[in-house]
């Protein structure tokens, strides 16, 4: 039924049962060697996790896998593309560590490539997910479709 969630509907019975078998919660026992610390007990770099920094020095100096081509949301002509009567789709990427895996609709089609170029050959007409991945494990997508 549309507006019943369970925070609304199943939360209350289950607080209602667990209240009923009266036990009391205990908290978990800690593994010996375990170490408890707050984010104040922590040295100053450790008080923030940032997703926003790279993780290492090494990954500054190496540029962000990007897809060049193609860019996201292009629609696609297969008949001008097509090589020896079949369509084919170039693929470029910049930046980023080579081989490279490429993958279209989450299915592989081309791996260890160490060139920035690949050429693909669509099955026919419609929309895809094209994207690679990176040796450093680094990826992109794009949506594009294919007329």
């Amino acid at each position: 039924m549309p507006g019943l969630v369970g925070r609304v509907v199943a939360a209350p019975i289950l607080f209602d049962a667990f209240a009923r078998i009266g036990l009391d919660p205990h908290p978990f026992v800690q593994p010996p060697g375990t170490i408890a610390a707050s984010s104040a007990t922590l040295p100053p770099p450790l008080r923030h996790l940032r997703q926003d920094v790279p993780k290492t020095v090494a990954a500054l100096a190496i540029p962000g896998l990007k897809l060049a081509f193609p860019p996201e949301g292009a629609k696609i002509d297969l008949s001008a593309s097509a090589v020896d009567g079949s369509p084919q789709l170039n693929l470029k990427v910049s930046g980023g560590v080579a081989p490279f895996t490429w993958l279209v609709d989450g299915a592989p089609v081309m791996s260890a490539v160490k060139r920035r170029e690949a050429a693909w050959q669509p099955p026919g007409k419609g929309f895809v997910r094209i994207s690679v991945i990176d040796a450093a494990g680094a990826s992109e997508s794009v949506s594009v479709r294919l007329q």
